[in-house]
């Protein structure tokens, strides 16, 4: 495996623990009463949002080039 696709694969497992801790932490202060309403400023909300387009934007930027980097040595490789 090449220094890139170390990279690539590194900052994927990196995204994919922020995506999930972040869920997490969203399921853990939302109250099961939902009459409550969510304890967090609707801008924050707002940034929330932000945050999981963002690290999903980068994993498929990811999961895509490492697609192609594996395409590449397949054809290499014929």
């Amino acid at each position: 495996m090449s220094q890139d696709q170390a990279n690539l694969e590194k900052d994927r497992r990196i995204l994919e623990t922020l995506r999930k801790t972040l869920a997490q932490v969203i399921k853990e202060i939302t109250p099961a009463n939902t009459t409550v309403g969510i304890p967090l400023e609707p801008s924050t909300l707002d940034d929330v949002h932000m945050c999981f387009d963002l690290i999903s934007t980068r994993e498929r930027e990811i999961t895509l080039a490492i697609k192609q980097r594996d395409k590449e040595a397949k054809q290499q490789g014929e």
